[in-house]
This record gives C-alpha cells, sequence and structure tokens, in this order.
C-alpha cells in the first residue's frame, strides 16, 4: 500500500493544494478506501502551518463539521457532504487569488529547458495554465503563446514555416 500524501500548506509552489487533491484521490482509489473512511483519512493528513486554520475551521463550522447519529444513506450522505467541505475549504484557502497570480508569473518567464522535450515544455505550460485558473475561453491561446514565446528559437522558426 502507497503513503498518502501530505499537505501542510507551507510552499504553494513545491506542494500546491490541488497536487495533494489529486494524489489523495488517487490513494483512495489505487488503495480501494471507502468514501466513508475519506473525511477521517483526510483530517489525519494536513500537518502544520496549515493545521491549526483547518482545526479552527472545522471547529467554527466553516467547514462542515462532524454530525452525530446520522444512519445509512443518510450517514453516507453526510460524509461525502463532510469530506467535500473539507476538499473545498482547502482550494480557497491554499489557491487563493495570490497562488492563481503567482502561476500566472511563473507562466510569463516559463522557457523550454536545454535538454527538454518540447512535449515536456508544453506539460510544464498546461500544469501552471491549470494552476492560474485562467478562464476557459482564453487558455488556447495563452498556451499557445507561453508555448511559442518560451521554445527554442530553432523549433520555434520551423513552427511558423507551416501553413
Amino acid at each position: 500500500m502507497q503513503q498518502p500524501p501530505i499537505f501542510d500548506g507551507f510552499d504553494p509552489l513545491a506542494r500546491p493544494v490541488d497536487k495533494f487533491l489529486t494524489e489523495l484521490q488517487r490513494y483512495f482509489v489505487v488503495n480501494n478506501i471507502a468514501p466513508a473512511r475519506w473525511t477521517f483519512i483526510l483530517d489525519t493528513l494536513i500537518e502544520e502551518p496549515a493545521l491549526t486554520a483547518y482545526e479552527a475551521a472545522i471547529a467554527a463550522n466553516i467547514i462542515r463539521a462532524d454530525v452525530a447519529g446520522a444512519v445509512d444513506a443518510a450517514l453516507a450522505q453526510e460524509l461525502r457532504d463532510r469530506y467535500n467541505a473539507r476538499i473545498e475549504w482547502l482550494e480557497e484557502t491554499y489557491h487563493d487569488q495570490d497562488s492563481q497570480d503567482l502561476a500566472k508569473d511563473i507562466l510569463e518567464g516559463m522557457y523550454q529547458g536545454i535538454n527538454e522535450s518540447p512535449q515536456l515544455f508544453y506539460g510544464r505550460i498546461a500544469t501552471q495554465i491549470k494552476r492560474a485558473r485562467y478562464d476557459a475561453a482564453v487558455t488556447t491561446i495563452v498556451t499557445k503563446q507561453i508555448f511559442m514565446k518560451g521554445i527554442h528559437r530553432e523549433i520555434r522558426t520551423k513552427i511558423s514555416e507551416q501553413p
């Protein structure tokens, strides 16, 4: 069984919340963990400094709190809602406008590495575009502009020559 991811909210560049949530979902699926356990597991994977804010949000009912006495279907729905509330809070708290602006700044300075393939460079751009949360209507245009600006000059010339 693989180890679950940990989130501390300390470094939004190295460990962004969206990466943590993707890895967490993968962990649940790969290990066939029942949704009824997701909230309890998630609560154990948040570490300081995010833990203090996370626990305070639960205590203040900003994040859906635990509900005693729910049964079967109602309990299952409550557990899903509780888990989703925690995920939503993490995204809103640790992927705020500042994080999105930082991702946009990173995009502006992106260039293809000396030994990096165009495909890998494009993948890095796509990842930052997702983190920047550009509107879907401009995503393709922004991606192309950054790709063409940052790709090696010889490759850019060949691409520009194409009809």
